[in-house]
């Protein structure tokens, strides 16, 4: 097999000095790597800042390859974060790297590509939410840089032999892809784990799941046998009468004994107009698992009710499986079924028109209460402001009543 050397550009200054290199091993290691003369492939992986220009190469003779000026023997893939350069039978000696390199970065070289896919369940249910990890792997280990989602195209697909008219095929479907993002399933950004974040929403049956990560470069990929089987539960909404109200009641069966019913939880949402939305979780009883009677006065309309199982087998593993949608809708006709049902509706109508009428009467209440509030305060006023003018107009008449009194006796 051709050696296939990788250079990485992954890790900080610190990392290194934890390590005990030396600042000038460090430097040695930021841009500049060594080839000897029984390299036959190389390739380079190297981390440059964000939309950073590319990287150029120097060759051990000084010649500069660059990513649109190279030989037919070099292969060149770059993205905005690093750039993956692949040299069939290099030149031997130091090459050195030309660029904006990530600060305090170092090299790696290894020898093989591979890529290791965490042990899988023998067998899922439909619906379930399956969590995969999986790495790149150089001589075993890890291999971690910064946005390797821009440089690599990971794909899960599910790959089941299938006979047509006596004619045997593969049938192929893509169930989605694995991300590093630190996003959704995935715990942390950047730390060389893939995760995925699909349901298996196929028919029940025996599979293989394929998972390929892959670029211009190269593809690596792996096979899984897989057995789906069918959801573990069943769920119906059954439409039902009682004299005077019609209702939905919702009946969930959990019928799969590899389960612990006991620690199994459905969370319900339903969705309907006027923005009508609720969410309950239940729990199963051990005999009768889950009935539930959904409010008795929904308005006229389509709804939507989709569940969700929690659950444990016996073994520890834990699930999460959805449930396919149930619709239903709630026409006037529910609402006139019954006699009883009419007198009921009646006395409802005209109890809210009581209410109506109660309420009325409170708010002309409060604003009689109020004009007459202001009226006697305006009366007041007026009563204080009379007073003292009556008061004003008797003390002008007092002072000027002595002056007429010395009138009338010098008229005597």
């Amino acid at each position: 097999m051709r050696n296939i050397f990788y250079l990485l550009v992954v890790l900080f200054l610190n990392i290194l000095s934890s390590k005990g290199f030396t600042s000038e091993h460090s430097q040695l290691l930021k841009n500049r790597f060594r080839v000897d003369a029984f390299s036959e492939d190389i390739t380079l992986w190297i981390n440059k800042n964000y939309q950073s220009p590319n990287i150029i190469l120097i060759r051990p003779d000084g010649s500069k390859l660059y990513h649109d000026r190279h030989d037919s023997n070099v292969t060149w893939f770059n993205s905005d974060v690093a750039e993956i350069i692949t040299l069939k039978q290099p030149m031997a000696g130091p090459w050195q790297i030309l660029g904006e390199v990530v600060e305090g970065s170092k090299l790696y070289m290894v020898s093989e590509i591979s890529i290791e896919v965490d042990p899988l369940p023998a067998s899922i249910y439909q619906n379930e939410k399956l969590l995969i990890t999986a790495r790149v792997l150089g001589d075993e280990l890890p291999i971690k840089i910064a946005g390797m989602d821009f440089l690599l195209n990971w794909q899960a697909t599910l790959i089941k032999p299938e006979i047509f008219q006596g004619e045997s095929y593969t049938r192929k479907i893509e169930i989605g892809g694995l991300k590093d993002d630190g996003q959704k399933l995935d715990a942390i950004a950047y730390d060389g784990i893939f995760t995925s974040d699909f349901n298996i929403d196929v028919p029940a049956g025996d599979y293989q799941i394929e998972l390929k990560a892959s670029n211009e470069l190269f593809s690596r990929s792996k096979l899984i046998d897989l057995v789906i089987k069918p959801v573990p539960f069943s769920m119906t909404l059954n439409h039902l009468e009682d004299g005077i109200d019609v209702i939905q009641v919702l009946n969930v069966d959990l019928h799969d004994k590899s389960l612990l019913k006991a620690d199994s939880k459905l969370q319900v949402s339903i969705d309907g107009p006027d923005q009508y939305y609720k969410v309950k979780t239940l729990n199963f009883d051990d005999v009768t698992g889950i009935t539930y009677q959904l409010d008795p006065y929904l308005a006229e309309g389509g709804y939507i009710l989709r569940a969700r199982l929690f659950t444990t087998t016996v073994d520890g593993r834990e699930l999460i499986i959805d449930a396919q949608p149930l619709n239903f809708s709630v026409s006037a006709l529910d609402f006139q079924r019954t006699p009883e049902r009419k007198k009921l509706e009646a006395l409802k109508a005209l109890k809210r028109q009581e209410q109506a009428y109660k309420l009325h009467f409170i708010e002309m209440l409060v604003f009689a209460s109020v004009v007459l509030f202001c009226g006697l305060v305006l009366l007041i006023v007026w009563l204080i402001f009379n007073n003292k003018k009556k008061q004003t107009v008797a003390a002008k008449i007092n002072k000027r009543k002595p002056i007429l009194d010395l009138g009338e006796q010098l008229t005597d």
